[in-house]
């Protein structure tokens, strides 16, 4: 294959960083073990979001036009297994089983889909529109954080509404995240301030944690992105519009540490890297790998297209960035 078509559709060539490399060339993603990327994963116009099955098998995506779900398998040299066509956008799904075989689609008209083997299953309508979805995968309890109203619960093993938690603050909800473990719920606002809810206990939040004295300092400043820290049950990576990261410690108030990647565009995701002392993090042109532990950069990548979502191979070093463009872009972090 020509070197040039190859290359087309990557981000530009990298400067290397110690201890973080990062791939500038398609030759650089072959091996048996993980597969090779090839350079037609895409979509007809572009894909929003993408993300891998629990049992790291296959890497499901959606995008447009028309709207569409789009499964590649990991061991086939992620090869196409399916494409199931929809009738509305979607603006989050999560996997409900280890493989691909049931999923949840969060539509732009204020409904979720449900999926099975053979395809649409069931509808079920929502009350209000929903940022995103989080998914407590042990009890099969689907979180939906509506904007304005109440945090609604949705148990799929009977298909309906369960318990509603009750949210009596005006602030509108910008994201949501579960944690692993302890299934605590994290709810982002456009206020700044991030409330934590115990599902045992729906009718107040547990806690909050407002936004603290940042170096690009708002009068609002909301919270675009959550991620609980999977090497640690009590941290928490809170990402702001102002293009803050922060670290908290559950455990007190104020930051562990926080960081600013200087472009003043909000936190879209933050991921783990291989070293527990890593973050990934992304906002819509940037994605920034940096140490929590002193904050300074470790490797940084630019992106000429919108970017939509990323996705980290949790046993490898591919990163997937469904960008405002047919192609995904592939890179790899290497550990050393």
């Amino acid at each position: 294959m020509d070197k040039k078509r190859n290359e087309t559709h990557l981000f530009p060539k990298e400067k290397k960083i110690p201890r973080v490399t990062l791939s500038t060339r398609r030759g650089i993603f072959t091996g048996k073990k993980n597969g090779t990327p090839p350079g037609d994963i895409g979509f007809p116009l572009f894909s929003k979001k993408i993300k891998e099955t629990r049992d790291g098998k296959y890497l499901l995506a959606t995008g447009t036009y028309p709207p569409q779900i789009r499964c590649f398998e990991v061991q086939k040299n992620f090869r196409l297994k399916f494409v199931r066509n929809g009738t509305h956008e979607v603006k989050d799904f999560k996997i409900l089983s280890t493989n691909w075989e049931k999923l949840v689609f969060l539509r732009e008209d204020k409904t979720l889909e449900f999926h099975t083997k053979q395809g649409s299953f069931y509808f079920l309508k929502l009350p209000s529109t929903a940022p995103d979805l989080s998914l407590d995968p042990k009890k099969g309890i689907i979180y939906v954080p509506t904007l304005y109203r109440d945090i609604y619960t949705v148990d799929t093993a009977a298909g309906r509404f369960s318990n509603t938690f009750k949210v009596s603050s005006v602030s509108r909800r910008t994201c949501s995240e579960i944690h692993p473990s302890n299934n605590i719920l994290g709810c982002g606002t456009n206020s700044g301030r991030t409330d934590f809810w115990d599902p045992r206990a729906p009718s107040k939040p547990i806690g909050c944690l407002k936004n603290c004295s940042l170096k690009t300092e708002k009068k609002i400043n909301p919270v675009s992105s959550l991620r609980f820290s999977e090497n640690s049950n009590v941290s928490i990576f809170i990402g702001y519009a102002s293009g803050d990261i922060v670290l908290y410690d559950l455990r007190r108030q104020g930051p562990v540490i926080s960081k600013n990647l200087g472009n003043n565009l909000p936190i879209t995701s933050i991921k783990n890297h291989f070293s527990s002392n890593i973050a990934i993090t992304t906002d819509i042109h940037h994605v920034s790998l940096w140490n929590i532990k002193n904050g300074k950069e470790k490797a940084f990548i630019k992106s000429k297209h919108k970017i939509n979502h990323v996705c980290k191979l949790r046993e490898s070093g591919f990163l997937f960035l469904s960008v405002e463009n047919p192609l995904i872009t592939v890179k790899l972090i290497k550990k050393n």
